[in-house]
Order: structure tokens, then C-alpha cells, then sequence
């Protein structure tokens, strides 16, 4: 592996006249799983004293949070006075860590010259994007970095080091959709004098809410408005909202990253009733909300009334962290003329890495590229630019690192290229906090999380996943193992279900569940299904019936245990499932 100078070489003076240390990176961006290739330079104007060349790669989540008391007084004279307190909190989770030696020297010295040191590792999988919010006065990150350190021995001889930050994308999304059909929202309308004017039902779908950053994807329409009511708009969004705790307090930050108008003219159902039609549409009410529900899915399943929702390039990921967190919203909202109610219905989406270009090979996750192999001859990985809405900020090392390699960068001594064991990195630690002063957090310490129960066992599993970084990559890694067989062959319904409405991210829950019903010794039952129904998200309800039905093996005798889980709209759009 060799490197000249380049826009990817960060730099470092290494105090005195002693020389300079940088990091040189084969990319800026990498996926989440695959290898970071790079170059520790070293360029030393005179012989110095060392033990080894140390690196250390990982990342972090953080948050600062701010917040504000006030105190009143009197101020002596008869009066009072108020004063306002700012107080601050910052808490720092690891998502991973290793330090390892990648090169010793016997001798304990260094002689003057420039020495390249390539290194190679694999990035844990299911790390999350590299992203930067404010508001509030705080602010939160997930920030990855590499540090180079020369250790001298010696009280007065100074450990020479520098760092340089690298941007992580998460793992490109499933190519499977997971489309939705939002339950439908009856509203009555009535105007600011409480006079009823008829009812409004508006339902929508979503052809997949799996969305990559910069994508775009069809949002369905259908409205019956039994009211005399006009409607103005529909629209549909997608709001982002970013959440970070510490201390006890917390802030946040919003802002929409999606939005469409649809065309009023090509809406079945938008035009409003005379007072005659509303009357009648009163009178035939018995029929019932089951009628209204069937034909809303008739209009929605027929794919017409669809308008097309962009996501921003600069959208933030989904995240469900220990400190910080990222979830984003669909909203679709109808408007009518003022002071009248406008309903909508609204369902979780998950923004995330959208897949590379088929023309573009990549390589397996988990497979690393060898080390020695020239960078050139590397299959090319398609990792998209992360668009950050906000830069993350440069701490002060950082900004200091980034200068250049001298434009002479030639005849270095190159040592042979070290790959850095992954198996000793530290994955998921504990989250830490604290009140000090200290903007950056890097006085926090990283506490490895020690697990209670190691061993394979159902305790064990709920431990790693309150560990984990990714809880369905894990439930798919443990139920390939075949030493984790007996744990995921017994497990009881209570147990299923409590084990999928641990997956933080909702929509993996369907997922998570077709992977562990496919162990099970005795089959999937449709008491698993209809426990599991009652413990997980809402929202993907209606998903986990139809990942989970077809590996049912006693539908037929007790799906009316899975019916009476369901609400009256999820009965509809799972009717095919269940026959």
C-alpha cells in the first residue's frame, strides 16, 4: 500500500522542530462494515526516542444539552430581582473503540527521515451515519475519528500525535419495500360555532417507508368527504425531529425534509355534499365504518391519486441511540376553509443510505479487502455523499491536523501493511455523563459494558441488544449461528414478542420477527403472532401479519386469535393475509 501526498493526508506538527505525523486515508467516506485503508506519515527532522506507533480508531455518539433556571432575590432595597442561570450536560456513548500498536521499534529510536506505516481495518457493522444537530442551546453528534500516537518513554519526552475525522454512512437500506397503508382518520366536521357540518375520512399509503437520503417515493390518496365542507389542500411531509438527553434535561431540533402538494382536481371524494346529500349520507350511516374502510382501500390499493415526496439529500438518518435520537414522520394533512377541522393521518418512516448504483460493484459486508492489494486494483465502493445539513464540528486537534503532506513527499521508508484486529474493539459501551464544564466531552470516560450473561442464553440475548448498535443485524448474526439454535428453537410467545418489541428501530420489527419464526422447533403459531402483535409498534402492525402469516402453521384452526389483535382497519388491508 503506498500513498503520496494528497488531499487526504492530515497532518500534524509534533511540537519542537521534532518533525510532523499525519494519517492519510484511501477515502473520506466509508460504509458501515467494509475496510478503512490508510497511511500513518512520519516525518522526523532529527533522531528522537520511541517505544512504538500506536493507533486508535472509533466513534462516538455525543450531547450537550442546555437549559435554564432563574432565581428571584430581593435586591435590598424593597424589591426584587430575578436572575437567570444557564446550566449545561453532555453525556458520550461509544459506539466503538480499538488502540492497537501497528508498528514497535526494537532499538527504541527513530533516525531522521520520512516512514509511511499502512494499516487496514474492517469497520463494525450497523454503525450509524455520521451526523450534527443543534438547538436549544446544546447540541449532539456521531462523530468518528482515528487517532496516531508515537509513545516516547521518558517524564520530559512528549507522546507525538495527531487525528483526523472520517465520515461513516450507515449500511444501505433493504432493497425490499415495506409499503404501508396508514389508518384512516374520520373527523367531524364542525365549524367555529360548533355547528356540525358532516364528516371527512382521509386514508393514504405509502408505497415504501424505506426511504434512501435523496429518493423519492409515491404517497396514495383516499378521501371520502361526507361533509358540506370544502376542501382547500392536501398535502403531505415529512418532518424530521432530532432528540438529545443529558442530566436529566433534554433538547431538540425539527425541520421538514419532504413536502408535496397533491392535484385536487385528479381526488375521488374531494367534492363536498348539499344539505340534502348530507342528509342522506346520515340517514345510511348504520351501514358502518367497515363499509367507509373497504372502499378507501379499494381507492388506495388501485395505485391512482398518488403524488410523488422527495426526501432531501441532507436528511438525517433514523437513529435510536443511547444518548441522541433521530425519527422522521409522514404527515398527511387536508385542509378546509378557516375554522373548520382539517384531519390527518400520520406514520413513521425510516430515512437512511440509499442503495449504490447497480453498475457499482461492492464488496460483502464483513469481507475485508487485503491489505497489500494495490488501492487501484480495489473493486470501486459506492459510498454516497453524506450531505450533512450542518458541518460537524472540528475539535481543536483537528483542526490543527488538517494541513497538507509537503509537496516533496518522496523516498520514504515504507513498513509492512498491518491489519488492525477488529475482535478487540470495544462495540456499544455504556452511555457516561457529566456536568462539567467541558464543550467537547472527551473527558468522559468510555466504560466497556461487561455482560452479566455471557452466555447463550435467553438473558444473554436481551443483554446484547441493550448492548448492540444495530438490534436486528444482531438477532439475524445470532440466528445464523448454530450455537444460538436452542435459544431461539424454545422461545414462548411472551418471549418472541417481548424480544421483537425490543428492535428500537420500529420498522425492523417485522423483519426481526420473520427471522426468529424461521427457528422455531415447533413452528410459528399464531399465539406468537398474536402476542407479538400486542407488544409491537403500531405502526407496522398490519407488516407484521403479512411477513408472519405465510410461516404460520395453525392459520386455518386459530387466526381468530390474530383478528382479535387487530383494529378494524387492519383487518381490511390484512384480509389476504389471513385466508
Amino acid at each position: 500500500l503506498r500513498q503520496e501526498s494528497g488531499p487526504n493526508a492530515h497532518v500534524q506538527d509534533m511540537g519542537g522542530s521534532a518533525g510532523k505525523l499525519g494519517i492519510g486515508l484511501e477515502r473520506e467516506t466509508m460504509y458501515s462494515g467494509t475496510p478503512i485503508n490508510g497511511i500513518v506519515y512520519l516525518q522526523l527532522e532529527k533522531e528522537v526516542q520511541a517505544d512504538a506507533l500506536q493507533v486508535e480508531i472509533g466513534g462516538n455518539e455525543k450531547s450537550h444539552v442546555h437549559w435554564v433556571t432563574t432565581t428571584t432575590h430581593s435586591d435590598g432595597r424593597g424589591g426584587s430581582q430575578t436572575t437567570t442561570h444557564h446550566h449545561h450536560a453532555y453525556a458520550k456513548r461509544a459506539l466503538f473503540r480499538v488502540v492497537v500498536p501497528i508498528h514497535g521499534f526494537k532499538e527504541g529510536r527513530l533516525l531522521p527521515g520520512r516512514y509511511e506505516f499502512p494499516f487496514s481495518a474492517l469497520l463494525p457493522r450497523g454503525l450509524p451515519t455520521t451526523m450534527y444537530a443543534h438547538g436549544g442551546g446544546g447540541d449532539c453528534q456521531i462523530k468518528y475519528y482515528i487517532n496516531a500516537k508515537l509513545t516516547r518513554p521518558g517524564m520530559m519526552n512528549f507522546d507525538l500525535k495527531t487525528t483526523r475525522p472520517f465520515m461513516v454512512s450507515s449500511t444501505p437500506m433493504p432493497p425490499e419495500a415495506v409499503p404501508a397503508f396508514l389508518q384512516p382518520s374520520e373527523t367531524k366536521v364542525s365549524t367555529c360555532w360548533c355547528l356540525g357540518k358532516g364528516a371527512m375520512t382521509l386514508g393514504a399509503t405509502l408505497d415504501d417507508t424505506l426511504i434512501g437520503r435523496g429518493e423519492s417515493v409515491r404517497v396514495g390518496l383516499a378521501l371520502k368527504n361526507d361533509s358540506t365542507a370544502t376542501v382547500d389542500k392536501i398535502s403531505a411531509c415529512v418532518t424530521e425531529f432530532v432528540n438529545w438527553h443529558a442530566g436529566g434535561h433534554s433538547n431538540n431540533h425539527k425541520r421538514k425534509i419532504a413536502q408535496v402538494e397533491f392535484d385536487l382536481s385528479s381526488i375521488h371524494g374531494v367534492d363536498k355534499l348539499d344539505q340534502a346529500a348530507l342528509k342522506a349520507v346520515r340517514e345510511a350511516a348504520a351501514a358502518g365504518l367497515s363499509q367507509t374502510y373497504e372502499e378507501l382501500y379499494q381507492q388506495l390499493a388501485h395505485g391512482k391519486q398518488r403524488s410523488l415526496l422527495s426526501i432531501s439529500a441532507d436528511a438525517r438518518d433514523s437513529y435510536a441511540g443511547a444518548v441522541l435520537s433521530v425519527r422522521h414522520q409522514l404527515e398527511v394533512r387536508l385542509e378546509t376553509a378557516c375554522c373548520v377541522t382539517n384531519p390527518s393521518v400520520q406514520t413513521i418512516v425510516r430515512i437512511g443510505a440509499p442503495a449504490p448504483p447497480p453498475a457499482v460493484a461492492t464488496p460483502v459486508l464483513g469481507q475485508a479487502l487485503p491489505v497489500a492489494t494495490p488501492v487501484q486494483t480495489y473493486l470501486p465502493i459506492a459510498v454516497p455523499v453524506v450531505n450533512l445539513p450542518v458541518a460537524v464540528p472540528l475539535s481543536k486537534d483537528e483542526k490543527e491536523a488538517i494541513t497538507t503532506m509537503p509537496a516533496d513527499w518522496n523516498s520514504a521508508t515504507v513498513a509492512e501493511a498491518v491489519v488492525v484486529p477488529m475482535g478487540a474493539a470495544v462495540v456499544g459501551t455504556a452511555a457516561e455523563e457529566t456536568t462539567a464544564d467541558n464543550a467537547d466531552n472527551e473527558d468522559i470516560p468510555v466504560v466497556q459494558a461487561v455482560l452479566v450473561h455471557p452466555e447463550r442464553s435467553l438473558a444473554g440475548l436481551h443483554e446484547r441488544l441493550s448492548h448492540t448498535l444495530d438490534d436486528f443485524d444482531l438477532i439475524a448474526e445470532l440466528a445464523s449461528d448454530p450455537l444460538w439454535d436452542s435459544v431461539f428453537a424454545q422461545l414462548t410467545p411472551a418471549d418472541f414478542a417481548l424480544i421483537v418489541a425490543t428492535v428500537g428501530l420500529e420498522y425492523d420489527q417485522p423483519r426481526a420477527a420473520e427471522v426468529m419464526a424461521k427457528k422455531l422447533s415447533g413452528g410459528l403459531t399464531c399465539e406468537h403472532i398474536a402476542a407479538t402483535l400486542s407488544a409491537a409498534a403500531a405502526a407496522y402492525r398490519a407488516a407484521m401479519v403479512h411477513k408472519l402469516a405465510p410461516l404460520c402453521v395453525d392459520l386455518q384452526q386459530n387466526k381468530a386469535l390474530i383478528v382479535k389483535q387487530l383494529s378494524q382497519w387492519e383487518r381490511v388491508i390484512t384480509e389476504s393475509d389471513l385466508k
